[in-house]
């Protein structure tokens, strides 16, 4: 069978069945040489500082006899450990197998290797931890070999090789110099930044220098919103001293703008695309971090303002930290607030026209300087028409307005058409009488004959001084009644003899709702 053996610094072939493996373990260049234990004795010895790490080289040779299926295409092959670590405690471990070393037959199956008799070299490293203990370490080369299939020996590694590690007191004890300068950051509203916090750090190390490089200069930054601090970074020198950077905070961040949502506009939709309400559009917002700066952003309204071509602006809703995020814009809508307006000159209301009389309608209609504008103007009697003055009694005259939104305004007059009527007189326009005589009485109504114009007439006892009334009307007493000649009517009034020394006032009541009155003294 075969072994490993540790070799000094050449190859040396001693007496066994099967092949063999040699190990040579040997300091950097500076150090002093080593010996394996098989070679004289000694145990091979690397000698390494605390917090530092070295590198050696180990050395393989092989004797004896292998099989002949082991050539240089198919050879077999040895690995042993390239990474020691002497940790806090003094344990040792190992990892991180070297590249496979090759073996193979020569014509009468000894074992041999490229550049046979100069060993093969693999260089390993071993690394102390500052604070492993100072003294010897000894820790077994680990190797795994292969051989390919056939009959003969293999390649084995039956014989220890160990190792000794001699850690000595680390030079360095300084950990490295770190500085940061900071918080850099965009400073919003209220304590709140608005972007991720950072700080710019350097470090340095004037003794073994730096593990990391890029410990030379690099940067602490938050990774989220809310209260959130940087995280804190370990800074190496060579020797395993360390110096912590951070964290730094925790700070207020808030990076993102109020979440805003709007609905579809809204109103009231009149005729020809026009509004006739305010056009309103109704939004929440929210902001789930710093919260809204204004309580009522949650839910609101916009609104157009005024008339015409309007727009609803846009709004800024914004939170605790400054962020601010916009509505959009909305429009522009054609909105109409205001109804038509009608001015009416003729007849003006209450108006008294004479019957058969000649009187014109005269109005107009009027919108907004902003509005949608008319679209009808409509009277009873078109403007310039002539009003209908054909019989006797109240009139209504309307006149409507409608402009293009659909809005519509009614405007309305009321007038009367009365007889012409020419006043009560009596024979020589007397105002006076006797008491129990009979007064004859004339009017005309403007050549209107027939006496159904007559509704009634009554007499009451008045002041003479102030024409106040002193009685109840009551019907008058009339010699042949009411009758019409030559243009006129007339009719006789029976007095009494009783209102001697009393006035009297006559009321003549006409179909067209007028009362005429005429006021006479008795004696």
């Amino acid at each position: 069978m075969s072994r490993l053996v540790g070799m000094r610094s050449t190859a040396v072939r001693a007496l066994g069945v099967g092949a063999a493996l040699a190990v040579l373990v040997a300091v950097s260049a500076n150090a002093a040489e080593l010996v394996t234990a098989e070679l004289n004795g000694t145990v091979n010895n690397v000698t390494v500082e605390q917090g530092q790490t070295v590198s050696f080289q180990i050395s393989l040779t092989a004797t004896g006899t292998i099989r002949c299926s082991a050539t240089p295409t198919n050879p077999a092959t040895a690995k042993v450990d390239v990474r020691y670590v002497v940790d806090a405690i003094g344990a040792v471990t190992s990892d991180t197998p070297s590249s496979a070393v090759r073996f193979y037959a020569d014509p009468f199956c000894n074992i041999t290797w490229p550049g046979d008799p100069a060993p093969q070299v693999v260089t390993a490293t071993v690394t102390a931890d500052i604070n492993t203990p100072i003294g010897d370490h000894v820790i077994r080369l680990h190797t795994t070999t292969t051989t390919p299939p056939g009959t003969g020996s293999t390649l084995r590694d039956d014989t220890a090789t160990f190792v000794t590690f001699h850690v000595v007191q680390g030079s360095d004890r300084v950990p490295p110099v770190v500085s940061c300068a900071g918080p850099h950051g965009t400073m919003g509203a209220n304590g709140w930044y608005t972007s991720e916090v950072s700080y710019a750090c350097t470090a340095s190390d004037a003794g073994s220098g730096l593990a990391n490089a890029a410990d030379a200069s690099f940067t602490l930054e938050t990774t989220g919103d809310g209260a959130d601090s940087t995280p804190s970074r370990a800074v190496k020198d060579k020797a395993g001293n360390t110096t912590v950077a951070g964290p730094f905070g925790p700070f207020h961040i808030d990076t993102v703008a109020p979440s805003v949502a709007c609905g579809a506009p809204a109103g009231t939709l009149g005729k020809n695309g026009w509004y006739t309400t305010a056009v309103t559009v109704a939004c929440t917002g929210s902001d789930a971090t710093s919260g809204l700066d204004d309580p009522g952003d949650a839910s609101f309204v916009l609104s157009t303002s005024g008339e015409g071509s309007d727009s609803i602006v846009a709004r800024a809703v914004s939170d605790v930290a400054g962020n601010s995020t916009s509505t959009a814009a909305f429009g522009p809508f054609d909105v109409d607030l205001n109804d038509p307006t009608v001015t009416t000159s003729s007849p003006a209301d209450d108006a008294v026209l004479i019957l058969g009389s000649s009187a014109h309608a005269a109005y107009a209609c009027a919108d907004t300087p902003e509005g949608s504008g008319i679209e009808t103007c409509a009277g009873t009697t078109a403007d310039g028409d002539a009003i209908d003055t054909s019989s006797v009694g109240p009139h209504t005259f309307s006149v409507t307005a409608t402009d293009h939104s659909g809005r519509t305004t009614t405007l309305a007059h009321t007038y009367s058409v009365v007889f012409e009527f020419s006043g009560l007189t009596a024979p020589a326009g007397k105002s006076w009488g006797k008491a129990g005589s009979a007064v004859p009485i004339w009017f005309s109504l403007g050549g209107v004959s027939d006496v159904s114009a007559m509704e009634g007439v009554a007499s009451l006892a008045v002041s003479c001084d102030t024409g106040e009334a002193l009685s109840s009307a009551s019907a008058i007493k009339m010699n042949g009644g009411i009758s019409y000649d030559d243009g006129r009517f007339h009719l006789v009034w029976k007095t009494d003899k009783s209102w001697a020394g009393t006035c009297r006032q006559l009321r003549v009541t006409l179909s067209d709702g007028t009362t005429h009155t005429a006021t006479f003294s008795y004696r």
